[in-house]
């Protein structure tokens, strides 16, 4: 028997996934992850594995969380690991880290 999965989903047009910054000093950096899920079968708990990559790949942070998902489109809000003693980003260093999911 196969069911139908979850995927990430594009709502009104914009991405499925937005990291949006919470606290940011020069020590740490906090910031929250917003995914649009569609789950089109039966209610269920998802398993995530986040990881924020440095700019050079290095792992700076992971987590697992675990979600509910109703059936149907679903906005969560995760807050993401903090980020120590960040590389900050400028045009003469644009130093971006990555996301894993």
């Amino acid at each position: 028997h196969k069911t139908k999965s979850v995927s990430i989903s594009r709502l009104n047009g914009g991405s499925g996934l937005r990291i949006m910054p919470g606290k940011v000093d020069k020590e740490v950096a906090s910031h929250y992850l917003r995914l649009n899920f569609t789950n089109a079968s039966f209610p269920r708990d998802v398993d995530l594995k986040i990881k924020i990559l440095s700019p050079d790949g290095n792992i700076v942070a992971e987590t697992r969380e675990t979600v509910f998902l109703s059936v149907g489109e679903i906005s969560k809000v995760l807050s993401l690991p903090d980020i120590q003693n960040r590389e900050l980003w400028s045009p003469d260093h644009p130093n971006l880290y990555k996301l894993e999911l």
